[in-house]
């Protein structure tokens, strides 16, 4: 990409100073020229990156990020986000998410997901809650697979 600030030199030297005054009327503006257009800022949100939050909010030590799937604002400092999305959501710093298990077996009165690459039995967790009913096998992926 070229550099977005007006270059006197190569402006000088365009066609755009080649016309006669009555053919500047066919051109809309002398900046209409695509090397001098500057692009617009773009947002460091993906909608792909489901890592990063959405919003934050506060400066410093008071800074939070907003977790959309929870509704919930969550300290940036102290690792709470990282935290919240890697062991609640299954989402690495990386924006990817973990894989599920290959097999779900009950042992004991304990869900086990079963990993093909360690090919090991892996304690889910005891939560009866949806969201937080894999934390162990999101704890499994994050220190073995990173």
């Amino acid at each position: 990409m070229k550099n977005p600030v007006l270059n006197l030199n190569s402006f000088c030297s365009s066609p755009l100073f080649l016309l006669n005054s009555d053919d500047m009327s066919l051109l809309e503006s002398p900046f209409s020229l695509d090397e001098y257009k500057v692009p617009n800022k773009k947002s460091n949100f993906k909608p792909t990156d489901y890592y990063k939050p959405s919003k934050t909010r506060g400066l410093k030590e008071d800074k939070e990020g907003y977790c959309l799937e929870c509704d919930t604002w969550l300290k940036l400092k102290n690792s709470s986000y990282w935290y919240h999305m890697n062991f609640i959501h299954g989402i690495n710093s990386k924006g990817m998410k973990y894989p599920e298990p290959e097999i779900i077996r009950k042992n004991n009165g304990k869900n086990e997901g079963y990993c093909g690459i360690c090919e090991e039995w892996i304690n889910l967790g005891s939560k009866r809650d949806q969201k937080r009913c894999k934390f162990g096998w999101y704890r499994h992926c994050q220190k073995i697979h990173k």
